[in-house]
């Protein structure tokens, strides 16, 4: 089966499992939202360097865990490669620090 190797790890983000666990521990904490009440549709969330990015993105992705959506789809662009319509991974996984 393939498996996608990750390509900015070490460089956006820490290539080390218990450093990214625990950065992305401390910007999650740090980001303390409220999503009661809230109808929320979609978030746009950054993803420059981490130490960049991070803080601001924690927001979004504690939202999404405070309102609880039946379904998230992520959708990323292509920084590698130019083409028209949308890549899918059909069969196979991403490869994380993380797992």
């Amino acid at each position: 089966m393939y498996t996608r190797k990750p390509a900015v790890a070490g460089s956006f983000y820490p290539g080390d499992e218990k450093r990214l666990r625990s950065m992305i521990s401390q910007y999650r904490q740090e980001a303390v939202i409220s999503g009661e009440g809230l109808d929320v549709v979609a978030i746009v969330s950054p993803h420059a360097g981490y130490v960049y990015s991070g803080p601001v993105a924690a927001y979004g992705y504690n939202l999404i865990e405070a309102v609880k959506p039946d379904v998230v789809v992520a959708l990323a662009p292509s920084h590698r490669a130019r083409f028209n319509g949308a890549s899918i991974l059909v069969e196979g996984l991403f490869e994380t620090p993380l797992g």
